[in-house]
């Protein structure tokens, strides 16, 4: 006999212990809907009802476990009940999403014994589903998911491979972008500051604010081509001390030779830079920028 997946119900208990304080009025709808989908057992309701609850208060912790439930009973249901093991997969992580990576790590914490049991789930759910975990395909992942606009599971598989150096920036980029979306300004710093170099240090030296400020000139002296939409480029350079512009060359193309000069152009405008932070040791630093229209022009 195959093993069920356990949807985890001691995760409602945690509703009764929230007080309910809704920044808007439309919060309360949403939230009273998904309530009553959820008990009705119309799962794709309660998720659509508790994320329009959650957009329009973002830290509600109420909603959150509405939404996480939600996720898992409908997951649960699709494997147990109809063996869409890949489809389930997908609600799995989506629910590890909002309980792992968007809210900070306090609440993490205080979660481990849901997230253990939710990633068993979602392993054996995979397994099912004879999923390959590995870079590559995680990211192959993501990019479908978030190209259809399934943003939660798709956050997750990109997170999946924020160690990959092959592709870390833009996976950063791409987390942040979601977190936006959702209205999670907290998260979305986060991610952003990860993505734009903020968390890149060198002993007491915090490249935070040089990097923050570089990020916003290139961007606004960016003019991608008409046909830039779900294309990207890397671009990697070099600054010497003076914030002189050493060299300037694609790290990763777009694939349209228009796209990826368009970012070489952006950078040899931008420069020169500010001088490097004068406790900084080197002569230089090489910087590694996606050029996203999604994340850049969109946002």
């Amino acid at each position: 006999m195959k093993k069920k997946f356990k949807f985890i119900i001691f995760l409602f208990c945690m509703i009764a212990l929230e007080t309910i304080t809704p920044a808007y009025a439309d919060f309360n709808e949403h939230f009273n809907l998904g309530q009553n989908y959820l008990a009705q057992y119309k799962y794709s309701g309660a998720i659509s009802e508790f994320q329009k609850a959650l957009k329009t208060n973002p830290y509600d912790n109420s909603a959150r476990i509405g939404l996480i439930n939600s996720y898992l009973a409908r997951g649960t249901a699709l494997a147990n009940n109809r063996h869409k093991y890949k489809i389930a997969t997908e609600d799995f992580k989506s629910a590890m999403f909002y309980l792992k990576y968007y809210v900070n790590d306090d609440i993490v914490e205080k979660s481990s014994t849901s997230i253990d049991a939710v990633e068993k789930n979602l392993n054996l759910c995979e397994k099912r589903a004879r999923v390959k975990n590995n870079s590559d395909n995680h990211y192959l992942m993501a990019e479908k998911l978030y190209k259809n606009k399934n943003y939660s599971a798709a956050a997750y598989e990109y997170e999946q491979i924020i160690d990959n150096e092959k592709y870390k920036r833009e996976a950063l980029f791409k987390i942040a972008a979601i977190m936006k979306a959702l209205n999670n300004k907290e998260q979305y710093e986060k991610y952003y500051n990860k993505a734009t170099g903020n968390d890149v240090f060198q002993g007491e030296v915090d490249f935070g604010p040089y990097m923050k400020g570089l990020h916003q000139k290139l961007k606004s002296n960016w003019n991608p081509p008409n046909d830039s939409k779900d294309k990207k480029v890397i671009i990697l350079f070099k600054i010497n001390k003076k914030g002189e512009l050493v060299s300037c060359e694609v790290y990763k193309s777009s694939g349209s030779t228009n796209l990826d000069q368009s970012a070489i152009d952006a950078v040899n405008k931008t420069a020169p830079f500010e001088p490097l932070p004068t406790n900084y040791k080197d002569e230089d630093i090489d910087i590694q920028f996606m050029f996203d229209y999604n994340a850049l022009k969109k946002n």
